[in-house]
C-alpha cells in the first residue's frame, strides 16, 4: 500500500517538483525525489587535479554543500580522487568519474586514493571531508547516492547527484521493470562481445567514428538543420546508427534558420 501510494505522489509531482519551487535546492530536491537525504551522500567523486587552488576550493565548496544541504554535523564524507590513479582525460573526465562511482555503488566499495601519503594541512580542516588510501568496504546498498563534481575553465562546472541504481528499480512498476530488465540484457550483452572480441585482437577496443549521426554530409543543409533539430528536440533519440527527429522539428529549424 505504501508503495503505492509512493508511486502515485512521484507521478503526480514528476522528479522535477522541485525547479517550481527557488527555495529547494536542486540538489536536495532531486535527492528528495529518491526518498535520500544529505546524510545518503555515501562520497564524492571529486575533480581534483592536484593543484593548489583546485583542490582546496573544491574541497570547500564540497564542505560547504554539505552544511547547505543538511547533513549530520561532522558526519564522514569520503573523497575519491580518481585522477590520482587514471590521470587526466579532458573531456572525457566526468564520463571516468561517473562510471567509477557507479561501479563503487555496484561493488559496495569506496576505492582509496592510490599514492596518498599527506593530506595537506588546508585540506585536512574541510570537514566533513576524509581522504583515505585505503578501499572502505560499507556494503552495495549502503552506497545510497554520491556527488560528482567536473570542473573547467571559464567557470565551467557541474554536479551531478548519483544514486543507487536499487532506487531506480523500486521505482518502476511491474511492467516498466521488466521491459528495462530486457533493454539492460541486451545492452550487457552487446558490452561483453564487444569486450572479449577486443580481448581476444578481432577487433579494436576504440574506433574511431568517420560519420556523424546526422543525415547527408557534413557540408550541406540538410546535415545542418537535422542536426539543428536533434538540438531542438528533447525527445531526439538514436536509432541505427542516426538520430530521428519529427519531420516538423526538423522544418522548424529551416525556418528559423531563413528567417
Amino acid at each position: 500500500m505504501a508503495e503505492r501510494v509512493e508511486r502515485e505522489a512521484r507521478a503526480h509531482l514528476g522528479h522535477t517538483f522541485y525547479r517550481e519551487d527557488p527555495a529547494v535546492s536542486p540538489l536536495r530536491g532531486a535527492l528528495a525525489v529518491y526518498g535520500l537525504e544529505a546524510d545518503d551522500v555515501a562520497f564524492v567523486s571529486k575533480h581534483d587535479t592536484s593543484t593548489n587552488a583546485n583542490d582546496s576550493n573544491e574541497s570547500a565548496l564540497h564542505a560547504r554543500l554539505a552544511g547547505a544541504l543538511g547533513r549530520t554535523q561532522n558526519l564522514p564524507l569520503p573523497v575519491v580522487s580518481q585522477k590520482s590513479l587514471t590521470g587526466h582525460s579532458k573531456g572525457g573526465a566526468a564520463a571516468w568519474q561517473l562510471i567509477g562511482a557507479l561501479q563503487a555503488m555496484s561493488d559496495g566499495v569506496i576505492p582509496g586514493n592510490r599514492s596518498l601519503e599527506d593530506v595537506a594541512p588546508s585540506l585536512q580542516r574541510k570537514l566533513p571531508l576524509c581522504f583515505s588510501d585505503t578501499p572502505l568496504r560499507a556494503g552495495s546498498l549502503l552506497l545510497r547516492a554520491a556527488l560528482v563534481t567536473s570542473l573547467g575553465f571559464g567557470h565551467v562546472g557541474a554536479i551531478v547527484a548519483v544514486v543507487h541504481p536499487y532506487f531506480f528499480w523500486r521505482s518502476l512498476d511491474a511492467t516498466a521493470r521488466a521491459r528495462y530488465r530486457a533493454a539492460v540484457r541486451e545492452r550487457v550483452s552487446r558490452a561483453t562481445q564487444t569486450l572479449r572480441r577486443a580481448l581476444a585482437g578481432t577487433r579494436p577496443f576504440y574506433a574511431r567514428r568517420v560519420e556523424r549521426p546526422f543525415v547527408d554530409k557534413e557540408s550541406t543543409d540538410a546535415h545542418a538543420r537535422h542536426e539543428a533539430a536533434v538540438l531542438l528536440d528533447r525527445d531526439a533519440r538514436r536509432t541505427g546508427g542516426r538520430y530521428a527527429v519529427a519531420v516538423d522539428a526538423a522544418r522548424g529549424s529551416d525556418r528559423e534558420d531563413r528567417s
